[in-house]
């Protein structure tokens, strides 16, 4: 019991530097021991690589560390499908609005890229999200559709977020998503 909680809080709680000007996140920090000594001291190449003016916490300076954050899965897969299941049945028509049905189909596909491991993007289960697209060289943010379609087309996995109609989930890494990002 206490051992597997442990091992469990040891691989899912991480700490991480964010862009506090746009949201990008660098890379997941893995602090194997189990001092705060060094948290501080954690390697800026971790860094959101935004291009956020540094001020406020924002840019390619080492925003300061954010966290403990869980970055572990957030979904039981078979339990979302369950409900999703019931909210489709002839019996729960009348009792589960269709803006409900939606909102468990959209935590149907962000559930199913949290739990991809070992695919391609190197999510490893620990698909991040994304608060918006990257600005473009002409100054607009692309489409989020636009953007989960090229993720796709590269071959990761995307999907709007249920809790943002501005975000998204995938499993590309932060450097992959903006790769593709660019190329819009």
């Amino acid at each position: 019991g206490a051992t597997r909680v442990d091992a469990s809080l040891r691989q899912n709680v991480q700490m991480i530097r964010i862009c506090r000007t746009c949201g990008a996140h660098g890379d997941i920090v893995v602090d194997d021991d189990d001092d705060d000594d060094d948290r501080n001291s954690i390697p800026s190449s971790k860094a959101p690589k935004c291009g956020c003016q540094a001020y406020n916490g924002g840019g390619t300076d080492a925003p300061p560390l954010e966290g403990p954050i869980w970055v572990g899965p957030l979904f039981d897969v078979d339990t979302v499908n369950s409900m999703a299941d019931m909210a489709q049945s002839k019996e729960a028509a009348h009792l589960i609005s269709s803006q409900t049905r939606d909102l468990l189909h959209v935590i149907q596909k962000e559930a199913t890229i949290l739990h991809r491991k070992g695919e391609v993007g190197g999510g490893g289960g620990r698909g991040m999200f994304y608060r918006r697209p990257p600005t473009l060289k002409n100054h607009n943010n692309p489409k989020l559709d636009v953007v989960i379609e090229k993720l796709k087309e590269k071959g990761y996995d995307a999907c709007r977020t249920h809790f943002d109609s501005r975000s998204l989930r995938t499993n590309a890494l932060p450097d992959e998503f903006d790769f593709v990002c660019s190329e819009i």
